[in-house]
């Protein structure tokens, strides 16, 4: 098995320390950094070769490292002409590959157990497994947000499924304030369809057969906020927003619910402070609840530079051409 290590940034935030070491190189208690991550990944035998995905004075790197000898781990270094960023940087890096492959940023640090990671994404036979850590301000760091119900909601009536994920469980008897995710997706052929399954089982289904087989898991689920039924047309637009607005929202809101639970923080004291702030309406025109924001967000919704605020009864829907959030 092979490792990719992304160390081709500028640490221009350690700067004046990497003005003349790259960061991956930078030392903690007298050691280059790299080495800390070399440490880790040697607790996995079969990880027999690293790759170092380089930019930033490389041949500060392989000058240091060598052919990995002294390290224990052989390695190869891979120098990009441009910054590709993290997906291009991996695809470059790892694009003779055809085997399974471990890949970090060059500037984590890390206990995690990596063989157990590996050997949960061959159990789950998964595409990709991410490794992910709560932190106490999210704002500063990529989002992923994981439905606590883990549920998904398939409805389909001919040619495209509407595939909906629960962002926000909304509250009382009508589930108000309910923030729901939605995607539609084309069909090759015309299916009849409403069930709500585990989303876990759909993730495990498309990464063992593939999207053109994808069979739907026989056992359902029952979460409250899959028993609303979102209005399919009469949708009124009711004006554009920002996406660097609705960007805005969303961060300042996630720092707000880090900033005001602490650690120890008790579960109820978290659900109704999310509940408060991400109640409240925008000061955007047209206002909209600060949820929908985040929603958008979290699910990677916001590419374009305007989205669209839609209204249907009780109902307010945001669209881009990514995905849609609707509220109730």
């Amino acid at each position: 098995m092979k490792a990719i290590l992304l160390a081709g940034g500028k640490g221009t935030r350690l700067r004046p320390l990497t003005i003349h070491t790259p960061k991956p190189i930078v030392p903690i208690f007298d050691r280059p950094f790299l080495h800390y991550q070399l440490d880790l990944l040697k607790r996995v035998p079969e990880i027999d070769e690293v790759i170092l995905s380089l930019n930033y004075q490389p041949r500060r790197i392989e000058e240091l490292f060598g052919d990995g000898g002294d390290s224990g781990l052989r390695i190869k270094y891979v120098v990009e002409r441009a910054p590709l960023g993290t997906a291009g940087a991996v695809r470059y890096a790892g694009e003779s590959l055809r085997e399974s492959v471990v890949v970090f940023n060059g500037d984590v640090l890390t206990d995690v157990d990596l063989a157990a990671v590996i050997a949960l994404h061959r159990e789950r036979k998964a595409r990709a497994t991410i490794v992910l850590t709560p932190v106490d301000n999210p704002s500063a760091y990529g989002l992923v947000e994981t439905d606590a119900d883990g549920a998904i909601r398939l409805q389909s009536h001919g040619m495209a499924l509407a595939a909906y994920v629960g962002v926000l469980p909304g509250h009382g008897l009508m589930t108000e304030g309910a923030v729901i995710g939605l995607r539609v997706i084309a069909l090759g052929e015309p299916v009849d369809l409403d069930v709500t399954v585990s989303l876990a089982s759909v993730s495990e289904r498309l990464a063992r057969k593939g999207i053109s087989a994808f069979s739907i898991p026989p056992s359902t689920v029952s979460v409250g906020w899959a028993a609303l039924t979102p209005p399919r047309s009469g949708w009124e637009k009711v004006g554009d927003v920002s996406v660097a607005d609705l960007k805005t929202v969303a961060t300042q809101g996630i720092a707000e619910i880090a900033q005001g639970t602490p650690e120890g923080s008790g579960a109820h004291a978290v659900a109704a402070l999310r509940q408060r702030v991400w109640a409240r309406d925008t000061q955007m025109t047209p206002p909209i609840p600060s949820g929908a924001a985040f929603a958008a967000y979290a699910l990677g919704f916001l590419v374009p530079e305007h989205a669209q605020v839609y209204a249907h009864g009780h109902w307010t829907r945001l669209s881009t051409e990514t995905g849609h959030v609707l509220i109730r």
